[in-house]
């Protein structure tokens, strides 16, 4: 009997991952070519404060970043058809493993979101003279602090994307990591309350979560042109070694 190559399951669960991943059309930041037009742009551009070994680390980083979310929106795709609906199941809620996993799944990318911001207030802070040391980065906060003469109808728009896309789910983060996740909240949703009602909003809201990653992740490859939109409006390098 031939025996079988161990990573054989792996196989046929990365062929399922792939196949969703065209099932919902969704890219990474590097599949949009965008780390080319991020070069071109940021070598351009005067560095206020010194990259950590080169631009390429910190641009590597934002993909990993969109990656891991593309990843997790096929993720819980796959496993929403699993997770648990207490009013077709005599109001109960026995969690079933992809109910766990699925909220498990819903806790990281919210995480996963936050940090790819986060890395977007670090490009900026490359960038902008705004008097924050590296470790008080944050994207909302460097963002409040880039001098009016920068702040062009780009800059307005970045602003308008985050608060209207983004900042509804940075709540729900906040939440997530100060309160409780995901699992704890509904689990205890349902001993607490039990009503039909309140079981149908949270099974929608969580139902929910799968469309809303999918969603983020096309939400941040827009927040990153945006944010090469406002570098890039920068008086050039070249410029300012002519006015030299």
């Amino acid at each position: 009997m031939k025996e079988q190559n161990p990573m054989h399951d792996y196989f046929i669960f990365d062929k399922r991952i792939r196949e969703k991943y065209t099932e919902l059309n969704t890219k990474h930041l590097n599949e949009h070519d965008l780390i080319a037009k991020a070069i071109e742009i940021l070598r351009d551009k005067l560095v206020i404060n010194p990259f950590d070994y080169s631009e390429f680390k910190l641009l590597s980083e934002i993909d990993y970043l969109t990656q891991e979310i593309k990843y997790q929106s096929a993720m819980l795709h796959i496993l929403k058809t699993g997770i648990n609906n207490p009013n077709s199941e005599h109001n109960t809620y026995n969690q079933k493993v992809e109910d766990h996993r699925y909220l498990m799944y819903s806790n990281w990318a919210f995480q996963t979101i936050y940090n790819y911001w986060d890395r977007l207030g670090d490009l900026l802070w490359h960038f902008y003279d705004t008097n924050l040391k590296a470790e008080d980065v944050y994207f909302i906060r460097i963002i409040n602090l880039i001098a009016k003469e920068y702040q062009s109808r780009n800059y307005i728009n970045l602003i308008k994307h985050y608060d209207e896309m983004v900042k509804p789910l940075m709540e729900d983060r906040k939440k997530i990591v100060h309160y409780y996740s995901l699992e704890t909240l509904h689990r205890w949703n349902h001993i607490e309350h039990r009503s039909l009602k309140d079981n149908d909003e949270m099974y929608f809201k969580k139902a929910n979560y799968a469309k809303i990653v999918t969603e983020q992740l096309e939400v941040c490859i827009k927040g990153f042109e945006l944010t090469l939109d406002i570098i890039n409006e920068l008086p050039s390098k070249k410029r300012n070694n002519e006015k030299l």
